[in-house]
């Protein structure tokens, strides 16, 4: 028996305001929020080609030029990937968003927040998912703020329910990572719609999820749970991008961006650094996020832009 081939499209979704992520979501959008100096973006496009997939739409509204600028200079990093920009005059949501996106897309597809990091098997997945008449499958997990009612059996028995459902026997956390059928894009109306909503009407089809509690996941809604994806990412590392220079001192775990320095007499810690930020000397950062230059003698902690 020939084995199916993996899902080979994917929409990510890319268009948010980012507003629990301010100041920084004023300088960039959320999904190219660097990484260990990769934006969220790049993340999932690699996880993507990785996974089998090779058209993938990236719906954008808040700053999307700067999407559009940096799929421009990714086309050398994955050549495999048909990427298709998605833009949005007015925000559609994440129902009206892949409506959109997936306009020209036929057969199922992945949808994916790029503002969630997950160590995630997409391929597992999804060779799992195809061969199922079901209209949907959600990745979830272990979370302080469970919102997915599952039964015994792993299906969806209610979604962001203020109480019990029949046959709940556990809430966990749904990830923004989902693989859907066309059948229940079909069902996606046009314009702004909200996909968890669309999906909620629709239980008796029987959608299910997969309970990833083992892997590492982040989401990456607020300035500090930016900083401490970063943290516990590099493992008390140093992590100096190509054209970064630290003359100065680095302690705990410091993310240095494109063209940024640490000058002599400088002192960082436990801290990211975008891209052309410069720390001059007797600055003292730690436990930051530094988008500019810090002056000297300044003492930084938190945000900095």
């Amino acid at each position: 028996m020939t084995e199916k081939p993996p899902i080979s499209q994917a929409v990510l979704l890319a268009a948010g305001f980012g507003t629990r992520l301010a100041p920084l979501s004023g300088i960039l959008p959320k999904a190219l929020f660097p990484v260990l100096n990769r934006p969220m973006l790049g993340y999932w496009l690699k996880k993507c080609s990785e996974a089998g997939v090779r058209r993938v739409a990236v719906n954008c509204h808040h700053k999307a030029e700067q999407i559009k600028d940096y799929l421009a200079r990714s086309e050398d990093e994955f050549p495999e990937l048909d990427i298709f920009l998605s833009y949005e005059p007015e925000i559609l949501g994440t129902g009206g968003g892949v409506k959109k996106a997936a306009q020209n897309f036929t057969g199922p597809l992945w949808v994916i927040n790029c503002d969630i990091y997950a160590d995630i098997d997409l391929q597992k997945i999804s060779r799992d998912f195809l061969p199922r008449n079901i209209p949907a499958v959600m990745a979830v997990s272990d979370s302080a703020r469970p919102t997915v009612s599952i039964d015994r059996a792993g299906r969806i028995v209610g979604l962001r329910e203020q109480k019990q459902v029949p046959n709940e026997v556990k809430r966990l956390f749904g990830l923004g990572i989902m693989a859907v059928s066309q059948t229940f894009r079909d069902l996606l109306p046009d314009g702004p719609s909200d996909i968890i909503e669309v999906l909620a009407r629709y239980l008796d089809q029987k959608p299910e999820t997969r309970n990833l509690s083992e892997i590492f996941w982040s989401d990456m809604g607020t300035p500090q749970s930016y900083w401490a994806l970063n943290r516990d990412l590099s493992r008390n590392s140093l992590i100096l991008a190509s054209g970064a220079v630290l003359d100065g001192e680095g302690t705990g775990f410091v993310v240095m961006g494109p063209g940024s320095r640490v000058f002599p007499g400088a002192r960082v810690q436990d801290s990211v650094i975008w891209s052309n930020a410069d720390i001059r000397p007797g600055a003292v950062v730690k436990n930051a996020v530094v988008t500019k230059s810090v002056p000297e003698d300044s003492e930084v902690e938190g945000v900095w832009v």
